[in-house]
């Protein structure tokens, strides 16, 4: 900070620091018509004393963010003041402000720009983190990275037909048009803000969100059950991530199936990257009905996978049909728990964001996991919430921990609507951003926290 800035920061706050002990003879008067004073040849109005102490703790605050003088040489510059220095009368009131008592002040303020500094320490230090974050870790630098890297998009265009493939998925239940739709724009942000992590997981005390993710790779892996020999196929797969992790840590040769030439291309690339394109592939496919020819798997697993499903029943058939007897599935799903109440209005909205905003089907219960399986023919072996555990904060805190509370802060949209009106920001990407973005966000935390949702329930079945 420029010295002379510094110097007349250190001035001013001196200034309108209250001295103690200083006696008026009309303070009813002085608090009506401050005296002015003057310091260092600037004049300064004095404040009402019993403000004093907040106004010379705000400064102290600029002192303590800002730079000024150490508070050992703030206090020789106040030490060297003589009394009789500056002081001045208000012929109106009679008030004398002396510099001698003006010590004690200066002594308070150079403690209080101490102290304020060293409070204000892991609150800097809180925010600086959060603005040099990286950019995949949900926080304030995520959403700054969407602002730029989106901000040439035409979001009007995509939002039309994000609704336009919603209302036809109503009326016809096929949703999966739009899931294409949703995911050829969301797919990339979503690896932008998030990394290859797109699913929630047991949030582990004193792990970070990626060691957590790290964790259930290996969970998960368990519950699977693969050995090196097996052919696994991963339905609904995205970009691959997490049949490249079941590879990696069990030997298995894992396929992966999606409907996305987006997330063909992209996977296929990172599992070349991976080094593991002698066991890994991804192709395009509809998991309710396949090309795969019978018994051609000893392992298929899901995670996240069904809730785009408005038909079970057809996508548990082609599960069994698809395994090798004595074969295991496996589902890692979003599923509505047995506290959702369907006359509770609250209830309702928060679980229909949820499927709306990412253009799927209603939300399923456990109860049409089982009786779908049951049908199919499927056995079931576990079914374990393992985010339930004293080990795990909730499955939400992911984001808790930070985009929510920005997410949630009602100036956000009003600033994006302004910027889309001085043409900063692209047209209706406030829309967006409150539809795609804002919800389901807060919806999954709410819901979450009303436990009518879990994000941490692995079901298995086996093929007799």
């Amino acid at each position: 900070m420029p010295f002379l800035f510094r110097e007349l920061l250190l001035r001013v706050s001196w200034s309108i620091v209250s001295p103690r002990g200083n006696v008026c003879a009309r303070p009813e008067k002085c608090r009506k018509s401050p005296p002015a004073r003057r310091l260092g040849g600037s004049a300064v109005r004095s404040l009402d004393p019993s403000r004093s102490l907040h106004r010379a703790t705000f400064l102290a605050l600029v002192f303590g963010c800002f730079g000024s003088d150490t508070p050992a040489k703030a206090r020789r510059r106040f030490r060297s003041i003589q009394p009789g220095e500056y002081d001045e009368a208000d012929p109106e009131s009679g008030c004398v402000l002396t510099g001698a008592m003006m010590q004690p002040a200066a002594k308070h303020a150079v403690l209080q720009t101490c102290g304020v500094t060293l409070l204000l320490l892991p609150i800097a230090g809180y925010m600086w983190q959060k603005f040099t974050s990286k950019v995949a870790s949900q926080s304030l630098s995520s959403l700054l990275a969407v602002l730029w890297t989106y901000r040439r998009t035409d979001f009007r265009g995509f939002m039309k037909s994000h609704r336009a493939a919603i209302q036809k998925g109503k009326e016809s239940g096929d949703y999966v048009p739009g899931v294409m739709n949703y995911y050829s724009l969301m797919s990339d942000l979503i690896t932008l803000t998030s990394g290859p992590f797109w699913h929630f997981v047991p949030m582990i005390k004193g792990l970070s969100r990626d060691e957590s993710h790290v964790r259930f790779h290996h969970t998960l892996s368990q519950y699977l059950g693969a050995g090196k020999d097996d052919k696994v196929l991963e339905i609904g797969c995205g970009y691959g991530e997490m049949g490249r992790q079941v590879a990696k840590i069990s030997g298995a040769s894992v396929t992966g199936l999606t409907m996305a030439d987006a997330e063909i291309e992209g996977g296929n690339l990172r599992i070349k990257e991976a080094g593991l394109d002698d066991r890994c592939k991804i192709v395009q496919g509809n998991y309710h009905k396949t090309e795969f020819q019978d018994a051609s798997f000893d392992k298929v697993f899901g995670v996240y996978t069904l809730k785009y499903s408005s038909n079970l029943e057809a996508v548990f058939a082609e599960m069994a049909r698809l395994l090798k007897p004595g074969g295991k599935f496996l589902s890692y799903e979003i599923l509505v728990t047995d506290k959702f109440d369907s006359t509770n209005a609250e209830h309702r909205e928060y679980v229909g964001n949820i499927s709306t905003c990412t253009c799927m089907p209603p939300l399923w219960p456990a109860e049409a996991m089982r009786s779908a399986a049951k049908k199919a023919g499927l056995v079931p072996v576990v079914e374990e919430d393992i985010g339930a555990v004293a080990t795990a904060r909730p499955w939400y805190t992911c984001f808790t921990n930070g985009v929510y509370q920005i997410l949630v802060c009602p100036l956000l949209l009003p600033f994006f609507r302004g910027a889309e009106t001085l043409r900063l920001l692209p047209p209706a990407f406030s829309d967006w951003f409150e539809n795609l973005l804002v919800h389901p966000t807060v919806d999954f935390v709410r819901a979450g926290r009303l436990g009518i949702i879990s994000g941490t329930v692995v079901m298995t079945w086996q093929k007799p």
